[in-house]
């Protein structure tokens, strides 16, 4: 069950929609921090509140840290760091901060200072097992990476806050286009006002359209869940001379919308 990231609080959780939704069937709250879709960073107090959350249910955390280095101005703060008795289960890998996609190379750590998890990692060990094998050459790679970093996250993420700043500028100026800046990772979460663009009945249907009129892909907002209805994810990855390029196509398709 999904939990309420509040757009008009910079999309940071909604702690009382989340304790209202946990049961006798939660097994574990989630953290997805730096966060997809949304580019926010959850405040340091806001982590500790659902840690704290987590320990009166006796529930184990779930964080996704996957771009845990891809922050801009705000600090990145690992869920980890902030408790001595609620078990995290971590999840990373180095698609992201490391740029290497094709390794298909991902490793889980436990935050478990009590000895909650033994029954879990046993469980998730014989998985491992039996169905997951990621070559030796990407392992050994891996280990060399987290070693030896090297300046290439740094030099990406410096280029990735120039375009995030670019690309915030040219959606605030589009009419009928809301958008909070993100803090990390390289999305963008706008709100598009279906009230002034009457021609879609749904963000599936806006991203599609826009899909179809100008090649530009991005994913609808409602594919996220309830609260990312009426928006849409797009990426600023590319260099700004094709975020230029695709920013005044979308500005002329919006135009044509009106």
């Amino acid at each position: 069950m999904e939990y309420e990231l509040e757009e008009s609080n910079n999309w940071e959780p909604n702690i009382d929609d989340l304790r209202k939704k946990i049961s006798d069937k939660t097994k574990a709250i989630l953290i997805c921090s730096p966060n997809n879709p949304t580019g926010i960073v959850y405040d340091r107090k806001k982590i500790k509140e659902i840690i704290d959350l987590a320990g009166e249910h006796n529930l184990p955390l779930l964080s996704d840290e996957i771009y845990d280095q891809i922050t801009f101005e705000k600090e990145y703060v690992c869920p980890a760091s902030l408790t001595n008795d609620v078990p995290i289960i971590g999840m990373n890998g180095f698609s992201k901060a490391h740029l290497a996609t094709g390794w298909r190379m991902g490793y889980i750590y436990y935050h478990d200072p009590q000895n909650k998890l033994v029954e879990l990692k046993d469980g998730i060990e014989k998985l491992a097992r039996a169905r997951l094998c990621a070559n030796s050459i990407a392992q050994y790679a891996a280990i060399e990476a987290i070693k030896n970093p090297g300046p290439h996250t740094d030099e990406m993420v410096k280029k990735l806050r120039e375009r995030r700043d670019y690309s915030y500028m040219r959606l605030r100026k589009i009419e009928g286009i809301t958008c909070n800046n993100a803090d990390g990772t390289f999305y963008l979460f706008p709100r598009i006002d279906f009230n002034e663009y009457t021609k879609w009945n749904n963000d599936k249907e806006f991203v599609i359209d826009l899909l179809k009129k100008t090649g530009i892909c991005t994913v609808y907002g409602s594919g996220f869940g309830n609260y990312g209805k009426d928006h849409f994810r797009l990426t600023f990855l590319p260099d700004l001379d094709t975020l230029e390029h695709v920013y005044n196509l979308f500005e002329d398709f919006m135009k044509k919308s009106e």
